[in-house]
C-alpha cells in the first residue's frame, strides 16, 4: 500500500508539473507544498517498510531515545542562537529587548532547523545509499532468476531506489527555499512584529495609522513596527516618553466612574 501511494502521488506530481510546462499554469503555492510533502512523507514511509525498521527501532528504543535528547537541546539550543540573530539583522536592536520575538522565533525555527538537519543528513547519504541499493538489487534478482534473468519490474528495490531519490531530492528543494531571504524575510519580519510590537503608536505620541505598532525598550526609548508591502515590516528606533496622569486627574476620574456606577436612592 505504501509502495502504491508513494508511486501515485509521483505520477500526480508528474502531471502536475507537464501541465505546468505544457500550459503555462501554475499551481498555488500551498498546493505544490502540499503535494511535494505528501509525496516525500510517502517515500519516507515506504523505505520504512522496505527496510523493516519497526523491530530495529523497538530493539534499540532506549539508545535512540537518548540521542534524540541530545539532538533535541543541540537543535533547541541553535535555534535560540538563530532566533537571536535574526532579530539584530532585522530589526537593528539586541534580540535581549524583545523577549516576546525571542521566545516565538524560536518556537518557529526549532521544527525548521530540524528540517534543514535532516536534509543535510540524507543529502550526504543518498547517493552512496542509492548505488548500494540499486547494486543489491540487481544481485538479488541475480540470485532469484539464477543467473539468467533480471527481473526489475518486479522489485520492490527499484521501487526503494526511486523513494530515495526523490526524497531527498526534495527535502534538498525544499530546504533550498527556506534559505533564500526572499523566502524568511517578510515572514520573520510579521512574525516579530506579532510577538513583540503589542501597543498602539498613541502609546508615544503618534498617529495610530493602519497596522503600526510599538515595542517599548528601556530608558525612554521604543522601537516602530511600520508596514511595508515587501519586507513586510520595517523596524526603526524611536524615543518615547509617554505622559502621565496627575494623582488629581487619576482621583477625578476615578469619583466619575464611581458616581456614574452608584444607583440613585
Amino acid at each position: 500500500y505504501s509502495m502504491a501511494l508513494f508511486v501515485g502521488l509521483l505520477l500526480v506530481l508528474y502531471a502536475v508539473t507537464g501541465i505546468s510546462q505544457l500550459t503555462g499554469w501554475k499551481p498555488q503555492q500551498p498546493i505544490g507544498l502540499m503535494l511535494l510533502t505528501a509525496t516525500c512523507i510517502t517515500a519516507a514511509a515506504y523505505l520504512w517498510f522496505y527496510w523493516d525498521l519497526t523491530p530495529t527501532v523497538a530493539e534499540y528504543k532506549s539508545l535512540l531515545k537518548y540521542i534524540g535528547a541530545l539532538l533535541t537541546v543541540c537543535i533547541v539550543t541553535t535555534s535560540k542562537i538563530q532566533s537571536d540573530m535574526a532579530i539584530s539583522e532585522l530589526t537593528g536592536l539586541p534580540a535581549q529587548e524583545l523577549p516576546g520575538a525571542q521566545m516565538f522565533l524560536t518556537f518557529i525555527l526549532t521544527p525548521t532547523i530540524w528540517l534543514l538537519a535532516v536534509s543535510f543528513v540524507v543529502g550526504f547519504i543518498s547517493i552512496p545509499l542509492t548505488v548500494l541499493v540499486l547494486i543489491w538489487g540487481i544481485y538479488q534478482d541475480w540470485k532469484k532468476g539464477k543467473g539468467t534473468k533480471f527481473d526489475f519490474a518486479s522489485g520492490s528495490h527499484v521501487c526503494a531506489w526511486m523513494a530515495i531519490a526523490y526524497f531527498s531530492i526534495i527535502l534538498l528543494t525544499m530546504s533550498s527555499g527556506i534559505l533564500k531571504k526572499s523566502f524568511y524575510e517578510k515572514r520573520l519580519n510579521g512574525a516579530i512584529a506579532y510577538s513583540a510590537f503589542l501597543l498602539p503608536p498613541s502609546y508615544c505620541g503618534l498617529p495610530d495609522a493602519g497596522d503600526a505598532s510599538i515595542a517599548v525598550l528601556k530608558y525612554k526609548r521604543a522601537a516602530l513596527a511600520m508596514p511595508d508591502e515587501k519586507m513586510g515590516y520595517t523596524f526603526s528606533k524611536i524615543s518615547c516618553d509617554p505622559q502621565q496622569k496627575s494623582p488629581e486627574l487619576l482621583i477625578s476620574e476615578l469619583t466619575a466612574k464611581k458616581t456614574e456606577t452608584t444607583p440613585a436612592p
